[in-house]
């Protein structure tokens, strides 16, 4: 079981971890910026990249302040 502490109403920054809406799913993964597009990067390697466009229905929920993994 994962528990995600999260931090709302604070700007995530370019290689920080958030918790994002894009569409109708949410997300918690990498904040990439390249060439101000907006890319969400998993730390999971086996997930590719999603590149949000201008279209895409898409906000910030907050920044990821904490993460516990209870085995």
């Amino acid at each position: 079981m994962s528990q995600i502490l999260i931090r709302r109403g604070i700007e995530v920054e370019s290689g920080e971890i958030g918790a994002f809406c894009l569409g109708e799913e949410c997300f918690v993964k990498v904040l990439k910026i390249y060439g101000g597009t907006p890319v969400l990067r998993s730390l999971n390697l086996s997930y590719e990249d999603i590149e949000v466009t201008e279209e895409d229905e898409f906000f910030t929920i907050g920044k990821v302040i904490e993460c516990k993994i209870k085995f």
